[in-house]
């Protein structure tokens, strides 16, 4: 626009002064000499890396917290075992620079945590039976760096499904995980992996069955508790990203539970009658 002077966003309509450093031939084609060396000219999409300016607090350690359902459902499906397996073998794959750092917590009626100190020999399992106000056994060695506690982070993974083998616990607090998730992970930032394969059914967070009382779509689709919205609000706030993986046999409540992806911008992904060997991923 205005003889190649200004230019116009394509979204909000804004006209904008063209930055001197543009250069332009003589051709008449109004196009500059460099456009090859300008993305912005040349590709739909373009990456910038925002500067400090932008930033609320320097770039952070990458931390990942993984929230695993030990229940009985999840053993029996395969859930654990493949989880694990994934897991031990993407270690070394994890975004993140040298200082990247990983925690684990087992859920079921109970909190499972994990002190992961390499030298403190065997992973040592720290349970947690409080539901109604859970709290951190430790506050050291639970998010381990990755770099320098590897072997301890595949030792814990390889060994998790055995742990758990014979359990016949068939409930999940993944709510209080959360709130632990918050007590972990919220000084720093970083993203949290839920992965489920029932609905929540023990302690804050827990969910009923819904059923087709016929009721309209609309209320149908709608959360049935603000849980996991206001706490993915809270997530936003300290820069943590929750991811959902459902594994059900059953039908769960997915309205209800998407909601701490939805508003924290994590993502959602649901593998219905799940089975390891039957109905493999």
């Amino acid at each position: 626009n205005d003889g190649a002077r200004r230019w116009k966003c394509n979204i909000c309509a804004r006209l904008n002064d063209m930055p001197a450093d543009y250069f332009y031939g003589e051709d008449g084609r109004r196009v500059p000499f460099d456009i090859d060396k300008r993305p912005e000219l040349t590709s739909s999409v373009v990456e910038y890396i925002a500067p400090t300016e932008y930033c609320t607090r320097p770039p952070q350690a990458a931390m990942y917290l993984y929230l695993i359902d030990v229940s009985c459902g999840a053993v029996q499906s395969g859930m654990l075992k493949t989880a694990c397996k994934v897991l031990s073998e993407e270690l070394d794959n994890v975004t993140g620079d040298s200082r990247k750092s990983i925690g684990i917590l087992a859920i079921n009626s109970k909190l499972h945590y994990f002190n992961l100190h390499k030298n403190s020999g065997q992973p040592q399992m720290l349970v947690v039976p409080d539901l109604s106000e859970p709290f951190i056994p430790t506050i050291d060695d639970l998010m381990v760096n990755v770099k320098e506690n590897k072997e301890k982070l595949k030792e814990l993974l390889e060994m998790l499904p055995s742990v758990f083998e014979s359990s016949g616990d068939a409930d999940c607090a993944a709510g209080p995980a959360l709130l632990a998730a918050k007590e972990m992970i919220f000084g720093f930032g970083g993203r949290v992996t839920l992965m489920l394969s029932r609905t929540p059914s023990a302690g804050i967070g827990a969910l009923k069955k819904r059923t087709d009382s016929g009721k309209a779509e609309g209320l149908t689709l709608s959360p049935s508790d603000v849980f996991y919205k206001n706490f993915a609000l809270e997530c936003i706030q300290k820069q943590v990203a929750v991811d959902l993986f459902l594994f059900p046999n059953d039908s769960v409540d997915l309205p209800t539970l998407s909601t701490v992806s939805q508003f924290s911008s994590g993502s959602v992904y649901y593998y219905p009658n799940y089975h390891c060997e039957k109905n493999p991923v």
